[in-house]
């Protein structure tokens, strides 16, 4: 992993004052919470990279929208599946294989339910489970429908109540 870092410059730039940072100053950075994370080098990306593999070996990363998950494109046709962070080399990991060739591209589904790949020449989309069962409230299909249906099932309830009611109109007049 060190070696895949060394063979690979990641540069930091400050886009308000137009200058770069040097390698000391972006140890400060370590722990930014950033919104998305998808570059392949970094501190909590390094467990992506076996002592065998070199930084071309990976063409992306995508870390999980509840920051709990990294999954990896490489080269060779192979999504990984790590625990995010990952800042030791080489991390546990699921590999799943598919495409033909390297692997463009990786990003989760909103609720962190599975991960789509691209392939880079097959063109192939794939969709893979991550094992994470999608919870309900979060995800705002679901909501929708649990909604749609409370108001459907609203309805008829109204409506048995109402037949109830007159039964027991009907049994009290009687």
């Amino acid at each position: 992993a060190a070696d895949a870092a060394r063979e690979s410059d990641m540069g930091l730039s400050e886009v308000e004052a137009a200058r770069a940072i040097c390698a000391a100053g972006a140890a400060k950075f370590k722990d930014e919470k950033w919104a998305t994370y998808s570059a392949p080098l970094g501190w909590a990306v390094r467990g992506v990279y076996t002592p065998c593999s070199g930084a071309g070996d990976y063409l992306g990363v995508a870390r999980s929208n509840s920051s709990e998950m990294l999954a990896s494109a490489d080269a060779f046709g192979k999504v990984g599946l790590l625990p995010f962070p990952a800042p030791l080399a080489p991390a546990p990991r699921r590999t799943y294989t598919g495409h033909a060739s390297a692997v463009a591209a990786v990003v989760f589904s909103v609720a962190d339910t599975h991960v789509v790949s691209i392939g880079a020449g097959d063109r192939c989309l794939l969709q893979w489970s991550t094992g994470k069962a999608a919870p309900v409230d979060d995800d705002p299909y679901a909501k929708r429908l649990k909604e749609r249906r409370a108001e459907e099932a609203g309805g008829q309830e109204e409506e048995e109540e109402d037949w109830e009611a007159a039964e027991a109109r009907e049994q009290a007049a009687k």
